[in-house]
């Protein structure tokens, strides 16, 4: 390969580099108009409580109203939801293409809860049915603007019990504000003002689908397997001989039988 067949192939490749970074990369593109998207969690309630509950989060992605998905980049990867707590931390922030949006998606991974209140002690992990959150909650992103997702995730009242098992059933409160006033402090955040534009609640059922206004229910008992019962039978008695004896009026005395001597 000659330097001048070199130097068309390297410049392809930065150009389809580069193409796919506009593509792929979450905030808009310099020529879009664009809008701020501030997504940030809670705990619900938070004071009655007593264990925390942390949860990995990756992989978050914003669903259009026209189909297209863009990847989002999220700055805190584990958020622990603590009683008590009432720190929103940040999921991301970003400026983002204005539009209509049909929702959100992200991986919930590596459920644990712990006490808050002794840290020496290490997380418990516990099971969740499905990784993949899906929330058809709409928002809309309106340029020079601050648009905030507020997702309220409730904690020890999402744990459940199952096949002595503990298991973690999201359940998902989500409050969206439009124009409001966002002040982001290292992973927490600020939010003030705006107007409420929706609210939704959605819940992960047993076979770990996110349901619109959904709460799954505490699992049956387990049935407890059958005992078998061993016949018992009785041990027969043994046979007893009778003798059948015959009585004769010479062997029985009767009133005109006896004699009274004189």
């Amino acid at each position: 390969m000659t330097r001048t067949q070199l130097m068309v192939t390297g410049l392809v490749f930065i150009v389809v580099v580069f193409g796919l970074y506009l593509l792929l990369r979450p905030e808009a593109a310099p020529w879009e108009a664009s809008g701020r998207l501030v997504i940030v969690t809670r705990p619900v309630p938070g004071p009655t409580a007593e264990l925390s509950v942390g949860v990995g989060l990756d992989d978050m992605k914003l669903h259009r109203e026209d189909g297209e998905v863009l990847a989002a980049s999220i700055l805190n990867r584990r958020i622990t939801l603590t009683p008590g707590d009432s720190d929103l931390q940040v999921l991301l922030d970003a400026d983002m293409p204005v539009g209509e949006y049909s929702g959100f998606s992200f991986l919930m991974k590596s459920p644990s809860v712990s006490n808050p209140w002794q840290e020496e002690e290490a997380p418990e992990s516990v099971s969740m049915p499905g990784e993949f959150i899906r929330l058809a909650s709409p928002y809309t992103i309106t340029e020079g603007q601050t648009t905030a997702i507020i997702l309220g995730f409730e904690t020890i009242q999402a744990m459940h019990q199952k096949d002595d098992e503990q298991i973690y059933l999201p359940v998902v409160q989500i409050e969206t504000r439009d124009g409001v006033d966002a002040t982001i402090s290292e992973k927490t955040a600020i939010i003030e003002g705006g107007e409420i534009a929706g609210s939704s609640t959605f819940g992960m059922t047993w076979e770990g689908v996110m349901r619109y206004n959904y709460r799954e229910r505490p699992a049956p008992p387990q049935a407890e397997e059958p005992v078998a019962i061993e016949e018992i039978i009785p041990e027969s008695e043994p046979e007893v001989e009778t003798t059948n004896a015959a009585t004769t009026s010479d062997d029985v005395a009767t009133s005109s039988d006896e004699r009274v001597e004189p």
